[in-house]
């Protein structure tokens, strides 16, 4: 069975609009959060669930929002992470570093900042972090 020029053609639209259509929810599918580890993410655009508002992003956030811990760090520039270490520099200056209270970051981790870079770097040199060990995501 062969197929004539009409339908030859109609074929030809009707897959490449379903192509087009397939990339479209592909790209209108993507996700405004990065996961950095199972109980935090960094969101580069919201709702304002946290209490945020449009000129805080992109934000760091926990997942769960264990008592003691912000509800969010705003306008997050770096993260550097691990299973056990996270530190967090914003547009500001100030730095956050996030330090497992066990082997890996979960429940009751400890919070420390807004930090100086001074603060933040003698932290690094007592605690022995190297942050060419880590995982890194920029969002500027």
């Amino acid at each position: 069975m062969t197929l004539t020029d009409k339908r030859f053609v109609i074929f030809k639209v009707l897959s490449i609009a379903f192509g087009l259509l397939t990339l479209l929810s592909a790209f209108s599918s993507c996700n405004d959060r990065n996961d950095l580890t199972d109980n935090y993410s960094v969101f580069t655009y919201g709702e304002g669930l946290y209490g945020e508002s449009e000129n805080d992003y992109p934000i760091f956030v926990s997942k769960l929002g264990y008592q003691g811990e912000p509800s969010f760090i705003s306008n997050v520039k770096q993260v550097w992470w691990n299973s056990s270490d996270i530190i967090i520099e914003q547009a500001n200056g100030s730095w956050w570093i996030i330090t497992a209270i066990d082997k890996t970051l979960t429940e009751g981790d400890m919070f420390r900042g807004p930090l100086s870079i001074h603060q933040k770097d003698s932290i690094m040199l007592v605690e022995k972090m190297n942050t060419y060990k880590m995982k890194h995501q920029s969002y500027e």
